[in-house]
């Protein structure tokens, strides 16, 4: 697996932590950003781009033998010919796959992160995450549990999935919306156990302070929890990236701003529920609440209170 990281506060220090958690793989490097850029295939396996994109920009693409299949985060499969263009806006993510190499023009004021994956490399990721390549020695990563953390045994399960894609067609895999959908997850789970060991955070370490994006979006959601709020239209309100506002809550509250949003809803709801009889229904406290659908805060609410809303009544 090759990723390389662009734009990062501190590249060097990722691709040193990954190196130490994938000493397996094919490299881990990091680059600032430059033009124009040229993926090759390092082995036998497929090759895949995947770029997050912070800014518009337009991409340039040339390859060598055969076209390049383009999937952008609306699900759209797009065929693009050899230096054919495609538009990519912000936020948006656009995965491409090929057979041997892909170059890569963007206009210039662009940040994002590319991520080449080949199938030895995911192969050879999952035997060191599951012990068949020897033991890493997880303890001396910032302290980090590997065995007890989510994050690891998320990714562990995942890589034994992957097995079931190797015999895939190169058209197979690109028409596949499954297998996009598996890759990216695993994308995003490996991106996040880079950083958070870059960050140097521990599973049993105490909490920083929230950064001062997860804590404007915190007091955002909260002075809206009676009514819809746009994840979406809340970074662009707070005049940051809705990826590295995801990211930085799932670093900071371990989940996204949405389940944060959530979670706060509902115990806003469990409140009025248990202490003030006379507000109203449980149709109103959910209304109340910013619950649109009843089922889903039915459901909601037993998970995290282990009853149903009604069973909160005195």
């Amino acid at each position: 697996m090759h990723i390389l990281h662009h734009d990062l506060t501190d590249p060097e220090t990722i691709a040193r932590a990954g190196k130490r958690i994938f000493p397996g793989l094919s490299r881990i490097e990091a680059h600032q950003s430059r033009l124009p850029m040229r993926f090759r295939r390092i082995d036998a396996g497929r090759l895949r781009l995947t770029c997050f994109v912070s800014r518009r920009m337009t991409v340039g693409f040339e390859e060598s033998d055969d076209l390049v299949f383009g999937r952008l985060s609306d699900g759209g499969l797009h065929h693009v010919t050899p230096r054919a263009t495609l538009d990519v806006a912000s936020p948006e993510q656009c995965s491409l796959y090929a057979r041997t190499s892909i170059r890569v023009t963007t206009t210039e004021r662009w940040s994002a992160r590319f991520f080449n994956v080949d199938r030895r490399g995911l192969v050879e990721l999952r035997r060191i995450v599951q012990g068949d390549a020897g033991p890493i020695d997880l303890e001396g990563l910032h302290g980090l549990d590997g065995a007890a953390d989510p994050v690891f045994r998320r990714l562990n399960g995942l890589l034994a999935m992957s097995g079931m894609w190797d015999s895939l067609s190169l058209d197979e895999l690109a028409a596949s919306q499954d297998f996009a959908s598996f890759e990216d997850v695993v994308l995003l789970t490996v991106l996040e156990v880079v950083d958070r060991l870059s960050l140097g955070v521990a599973t049993h370490a105490p909490r920083p302070a929230a950064p001062r994006a997860v804590r404007r979006a915190e007091e955002y959601m909260l002075a809206r929890l009676d009514e819809p709020v746009s994840m979406t239209a809340m970074a662009e309100d707070l005049g940051v990236g809705l990826r590295a506002l995801q990211l930085a809550f799932r670093r900071h509250h371990g989940r996204t701003p949405s389940q944060f949003l959530r979670d706060r809803r509902l115990d806003m709801a469990h409140r009025l529920l248990i202490g003030d009889a006379g507000f109203g229904s449980i149709t109103q406290v959910a209304f109340a609440c910013g619950f649109e659908n009843l089922s889903r805060f039915a459901a909601h609410y037993r998970h995290r209170f282990g009853h149903a809303p009604s069973a909160a009544r005195p």
